[in-house]
Order: structure tokens, then C-alpha cells, then sequence
């Protein structure tokens, strides 16, 4: 009984070591992603979003992130095209490890809106499909100019038990979901953790 114990208390161990690297690794993601986005803003003088798909984008839905050229149309923003209408990421989506999601400020309980929860959305157009993107768009100056100025850019991430009615945060600390909620500096895109 005793060795079963001491097993049990390894596996355990090593779940949650996973877990912790799982959420070191995608914060790290994320803030490479940033930095990439806006450094290429910088250097290409074209506007560049970080998009992350919407929930009803299938399996990658709040759980990848990309990089894609756009451009300012109709007081919003609209991919660059490729050659034939395609429109063309920066670079391959890139999923969060293990069931790491973005979340909105609902779930995790913050007055201030997270990037999922402002209105202005990208649509993608990939493999003849329609994504519809949530974003935060750095202009050639390298300063976010969406979400608009005026509120803090957070972003929450949490590991997320997700079916097609449900979709809740899977860690707790007593009654309180455990998430990361980060803030994004909007001139220098840098982030700073401020999960309470």
C-alpha cells in the first residue's frame, strides 16, 4: 500500500511539473509572438496582427495564435492578400501546448475585458475557409492601435476542459479558477503577469 502511495504521489508530481511547464512554455509563446508581430510591423512599415481564432473555429479555436499582414479599411482591419485572394500567415498557427486556452474576463473573473472580449474581429480566408480571428494589430511605429486606446490590453490564459456546450477552466485553487492574466504594454508589447 505503501509503494502504491509513494507512486501515486510521483504521478502526481509529475502532472502538475507538466502542467507548470505547459504554462511557462505558452507564456513564453505568446510573448514571442508579440514581439515578432511588432518587429515586423517595424521593419516591413505594414501593419501586423497577432490573431488568435475565434471558438467557433473548430479544434484551434482560443487555443493558436499566427501572425498575418493587414491593412486599415472602413475604420477596421482586413488581411493583406496574396497573389490569388489567398490570404497568407506570416507563419504556420501555432497551438498552445497541452489544453491551454485564451479565456475571456468572465471566466476568470477580472472587470477589465480581455483581447476576447472586444468587439473588432479579423476574418481569414485559409484553404477556402473562413476564420474569424480575435487580434491585436501593431502599426509600423510598433504601438498597438487594436484594441483601440483607452482600455488595458489583458490576455488570460487557463487550461480549459472544452466540449460543444461547455467550456470551463479546469484548475482550482479552492473555489478560484487558476489562470495567468497578463498585461500588454502597448507601446513596447512587453507583458507583465498581474494574476491576483
Amino acid at each position: 500500500m505503501a509503494i502504491l502511495m509513494v507512486l501515486a504521489g510521483i504521478a502526481i508530481s509529475g502532472l502538475s511539473d507538466s502542467a507548470h511547464n505547459a504554462r511557462q512554455i505558452t507564456r513564453e509563446m505568446l510573448r514571442t509572438h508579440l514581439q515578432q508581430a511588432r518587429a515586423h510591423a517595424i521593419a516591413t512599415r505594414h501593419h501586423t496582427a497577432l490573431v488568435i481564432p475565434d471558438r467557433d473555429s473548430g479544434k484551434s479555436g482560443l487555443r493558436a495564435i499566427s501572425l498575418i499582414e493587414v491593412e486599415h479599411v472602413d475604420g477596421g482591419y482586413a488581411p493583406i492578400r496574396a497573389e490569388h485572394g489567398i490570404d497568407r500567415p506570416l507563419q504556420r498557427w501555432t497551438k498552445l501546448p497541452q489544453n491551454f486556452h485564451f479565456v475571456t474576463h468572465s471566466m476568470v473573473g477580472s472587470h477589465q475585458p480581455t483581447v476576447l472580449d472586444h468587439d473588432h474581429r479579423l476574418t481569414v480566408i485559409q484553404g477556402g475557409v473562413e476564420i474569424r480571428c480575435h487580434m491585436i494589430v501593431f502599426a509600423p511605429n510598433g504601438q498597438i492601435t487594436s484594441p483601440s486606446s483607452g482600455a488595458p490590453i489583458q490576455i488570460a490564459i487557463a487550461r480549459v476542459v472544452r466540449n460543444e456546450s461547455s467550456f470551463r477552466i479546469l484548475e482550482k485553487s479552492g473555489h478560484e479558477p487558476v489562470f495567468d492574466l497578463l498585461l500588454v504594454n502597448r507601446l513596447t508589447a512587453k507583458t507583465r503577469n498581474i494574476t491576483p
